[in-house]
């Protein structure tokens, strides 16, 4: 049987424009598997430069204003903080670099406001997008598993290799919630092998033990269910037999990395129920109950990331804390106490604004529109979760990923409601 090869290519890379995002993109992910820093920012300069090329050209489709919202909410916050109000300053000169560069960071999610223009004049499409995942979640499962196995799943080993290796997981099985959500609009035998490889990456993560990812997951699987079980039960059915399967499994097996990690926490809450905190779960609490101190002293604006950090030094040097922590681990704690309520609305409203814009084209007529809708509010929910043990936006990489994925997303649903012209996309 021959093969058409450039049908096939067109399949992944529909015109010379989407392959200036296809390869960064790809190559993106790639370094991210492999725990490695990638230049992301190029990312964000190509998707501005083919921005203006198509705006020069009198090619230029206006984003929606929650779009917009989305991409300038963090930017505004940190840009009004740390530069305006003069808190980037206060940052002594040994870190200032290492700060000024995650302050700054957000700036590169502005062009994101012009990904719907982008998409749509380069012909990249929502199944380009997922078939990149795809290619990402095959590699997710060779290169995780082997180091994984490898390693003997042992979590101290682990936790070096993959470093920091609660922010890496959210990333990655992020990954595998959006190809989950997916699988239940493609067609044929190829949705049930896209639902089976989406379990896999999750479940490889999932034996990282990293407990806060799991917070979301029976969230995710409650969503989707709701939304597809009466018109696609079989997928249901397959997909909560993987999970109790595996979770089954897991409470078997000698030795498993998910039972030891519980417990673990169940070692924890006793010793937090004898008044010991001298645990990941008690640290916690107490990082959360310092945060809300802060956010007293100063709540409209936040003592400052460094002051965050200067104050958790200064309780390490008191022994209440074995490590002088950067934050807070919790998205809502740490705005609260960096940022005061600038930064709590600039949170909400990376949340708030995408998730009533999800929620709005949720009962669309067009399916492929409610699919893209209800794997943002996936997305968003298991980031939010995540998110309530993890300061995850402390690092560049899996903010970047955020951003990216849920402006993708927006722009997806945006061009495939509005414009008729894009709508021709076969999942």
């Amino acid at each position: 049987m021959s093969v058409d090869f450039k049908r096939l290519w067109h399949h992944f890379v529909p015109s010379r424009y989407s392959l200036l995002l296809t390869i960064p993109i790809l190559i993106f992910f790639m370094y991210y598997i492999t725990n490695h820093h990638m230049a992301y920012w190029r990312i964000s300069a190509i998707i501005l430069l083919l921005g203006g090329f198509f705006i020069t050209t009198k090619r230029y489709i206006k984003p929606d204003w929650q779009l917009c919202i989305f991409c300038l909410s963090g930017f505004m916050v940190y840009a009004l903080n740390y530069h305006i109000l003069g808190k980037l300053a206060l940052i002594p000169e040994q870190d200032y670099d290492y700060y000024r560069r995650i302050i700054n960071k957000y700036a590169l999610y502005l062009p994101f406001v012009l990904l719907p223009t982008v998409f749509f004049h380069s012909g990249f499409k929502a199944k380009h997008f997922f078939n990149i995942l795809i290619v990402t979640a095959i590699y997710l499962l060779v290169y995780v598993n082997f180091h994984s196995i490898n390693l003997g799943f042992n979590r101290e080993y682990l936790v070096e290799l993959f470093d920091p290796i609660i922010s890496y997981d959210i990333g990655a099985m992020a990954i595998g919630v959006l190809l989950l959500s997916y699988s239940f609009i493609v067609k044929g035998k190829k949705a049930y092998w896209l639902l089976i490889l989406a379990c896999g990456s999750v479940f490889t993560i999932m034996l990282h033990g990293s407990r806060g990812t799991w917070i979301g997951l029976p969230l995710i699987l409650t969503i989707l269910c709701w939304q597809y079980f009466k018109t696609q039960k079989y997928k249901c059915t397959l997909m909560l037999t993987l999970f109790t399967l595996f979770i089954g499994a897991n409470v078997f097996i000698p030795n498993s990395p998910i039972m030891n990690r519980v417990d673990s926490l169940q070692a924890d809450y006793q010793k937090i129920s004898q008044y010991s905190y001298n645990n990941s779960s008690g640290i916690r609490l107490m990082l959360w109950q310092n945060a809300l101190q802060l956010f007293e002293s100063q709540p409209l604006t936040g003592v400052g990331m460094y002051g965050i950090q200067q104050q958790n030094c200064e309780l390490k040097a008191k022994g209440v804390l074995p490590v002088c922590f950067q934050h807070q681990h919790n998205i809502v704690f740490q705005e609260m106490a960096a940022n005061g309520l600038l930064g709590l609305i600039g949170l909400l409203l990376s949340f708030i604004i995408p998730m009533g814009y999800f929620l709005r084209h949720l009962r669309h007529s067009n399916a492929l529109v409610s699919n893209l809708s209800i794997s943002g509010i996936c997305l968003l929910v298991y980031y939010f979760c995540s998110g309530m043990t993890e300061y995850y936006l402390f690092f560049a990489d899996v903010t970047f990923w955020f951003y990216l994925a849920v402006a993708s997303l927006m722009s997806f649903v945006y061009l495939q409601s509005k414009h008729s012209a894009y709508s021709s996309i076969s999942a």
